[in-house]
């Protein structure tokens, strides 16, 4: 045994809280590129170049915009 079992439980419990934080940043990430998209659609800026800006496919792009 190389970690007493205490060290082990607070590895266990610092990655699953590391990985909760990771899925809240990547959320967070979602959540901002979707305000960009409406905001350059209601300023009438094109579909492609707005999925240029935020790297994501039109599809994609036209789904948030329909949403």
């Amino acid at each position: 045994m190389l970690l007493s079992k205490s060290a082990e439980e607070n590895l266990t419990r610092m990655d699953r809280e590391y990985q909760m934080y990771a899925m809240g940043e990547a959320r967070g990430r979602q959540k901002i590129k979707a305000e960009m998209i409406t905001r350059m659609n209601a300023l009438n800026i094109p579909i492609d170049v707005i999925s240029r800006a935020v790297e994501l496919p039109i599809e994609q792009v036209q789904e948030i915009i329909n949403k």
